[in-house]
């Protein structure tokens, strides 16, 4: 038997949500086939201490509502405690009707009571047309409705069936300040390996980050540059020293997805205690952004190398970029022409050497130019590797052009691009503006 805990009690938007769940032929199988138990809670990080509890097997719980943004209450419990998973989604739209005990008229309502996200979806509503009613907050929209079958409440916005559960009638149908509204439930439970890649996919993370300059452009920059869609972006305070955030994302793609994967890498040296809360299918019917790039045939250049060898060669472009403080997409800071790398490049250079271990990247040398930062670059990131490196005398380098001296987003993400084209598209002739591009620094020197 699989045991599920969500917002209950019977009647609530949840509880619909958990059925649609159990009965979807792409996410039935997580139940087990077999009979499952719905243990109502009282809150989203009741249903979600049951699961690190081990009380029940998952918890089905509100995650996002296309009014009012993100359920706070799931994702910061979600952020904190030991680590807990998604493994599938699903939504429903949210109309609510307004219940009350037979008999009771609009003039008759003093208290409408309902969950908060309801009470904030039909506030107006209420203003409008029950012109002596105060609106006051519960659990959720299913408990309402039994403290008005109970007496101490006049009315709750509800779903249909908490009326047809508590012998209550509707006083309004189909109401909701703003028309089309949804909302997204998640099922969630321990670490396991994820739901299977579709193609439909969506992956969440969450992750802390220093108080440098830049440092989210910089983490963000992981995923612009490799092409990678977001569908969710939110920050909230860690509660554990003041001012300080945790910023919470939803990626399309799956971990499966080699570019993704190689992104969340990335993102693990970018950020501060970054925590994977898992890949699963988009809804059905659902838009699930634009996918992660397909990298088949390089994959497969790769498989058909000699003897299964990996045969590729760590290439870094060094980007001179004048007085800058930030760095992004292996364009590592410097100072003045001439001047050896700053504190920021040595780090950025120690940074790629670990990422490029990591993905399994094996040079048999780090190959640089002659000029002394170069030098020093490549020999930081060989460290990482394990490796010898090699100077080569007119080893081509790129001029900055028009971004010379710009730290603005615009240029950061110009070197992205730029590097982007080099590496994936295998054009050689692109440049940044005003700059020269690769091929036409062969019979010149590039300073």
């Amino acid at each position: 038997m699989t045991t599920v805990a969500y917002l209950g009690p019977p009647g609530t938007f949840n509880d619909a949500a958990l059925q649609r769940l159990r009965t979807d032929a792409r996410t039935a199988p997580l139940f087990g086939g077999a009979h499952t138990d719905a243990v109502p809670a009282v809150t989203p990080d009741e249903a979600l201490a049951m699961v690190r509890a081990g009380t029940v097997d998952y918890a089905c719980v509100p995650f996002e509502n296309s009014v009012d943004g993100t359920i706070n209450p799931t994702s910061d419990t979600l952020a904190v405690g030991s680590r807990l998973q998604i493994f599938a989604e699903t939504e429903l739209d949210v109309v609510f009707s307004i219940l009350v005990r037979p008999g009771t008229t609009a003039e008759d309502v003093k208290v409408l009571r309902t969950h908060p996200v309801a009470a904030a979806q039909v506030r107006r509503w209420v203003g409008e047309n029950l012109p002596n009613a105060r609106i006051e907050t519960t659990s959720s929209t299913a408990a309402g409705a039994q403290e008005v079958a109970g007496g101490s409440a006049d009315a709750t916005a509800a779903p249909a069936r908490a009326g047809e559960i508590n012998g209550l009638v509707p006083l309004a149908e189909n109401v909701a300040d703003v028309g089309g509204a949804r909302t997204r439930f998640v099922l969630v439970g321990r670490p396991a390996p994820p739901t299977p890649r579709t193609g439909r996919d969506r992956t969440c993370v969450i992750f802390g980050l220093p108080h440098q300059p830049n440092s989210l452009v910089q983490a963000l920059t992981e995923l612009s540059i490799r092409d990678i869609d977001l569908t969710r972006i939110g920050s909230r305070p860690t509660r554990v020293e003041r001012f300080t955030y945790l910023f919470h994302v939803d990626l399309v793609g799956h971990i499966d997805d080699p570019v993704v994967a190689e992104a969340l890498v990335a993102l693990r040296h970018r950020t501060e205690d970054l925590r994977y809360l898992g890949s699963w299918p988009v809804a059905d019917g659902e838009e699930a952004g634009s996918p992660p790039p397909d990298h088949a045939d390089e994959k497969a250049w790769l498989e058909a190398a000699p003897r299964g060898r990996r045969l590729m060669s760590a290439r870094l472009y060094l980007v001179r970029h004048g007085q800058t403080s930030s760095n992004v997409a292996g364009a590592l800071d410097t100072k003045l022409p001439g001047a050896p790398l700053t504190e920021l490049g040595r780090e950025q250079a120690g940074i790629r050497g670990r990422e490029l271990a990591e993905a399994g990247v094996s040079p048999r040398v780090v190959m640089s130019s002659e000029a002394a930062r170069a030098r020093e670059t490549a020999g930081l990131i060989a460290a990482e590797l394990g490796l010898e490196t090699q100077a080569l005398p007119g080893m081509i380098e790129i001029q900055a052009g028009a971004y010379e001296m710009q730290t603005g987003t615009e240029a950061l993400l110009a070197y992205g691009r730029l590097i982007r084209d080099w590496l994936e598209l295998g054009d050689l002739t692109s440049s940044l503006p005003e700059g020269r591009a690769r091929w036409t620094c062969r019979n010149a020197p590039c300073r």
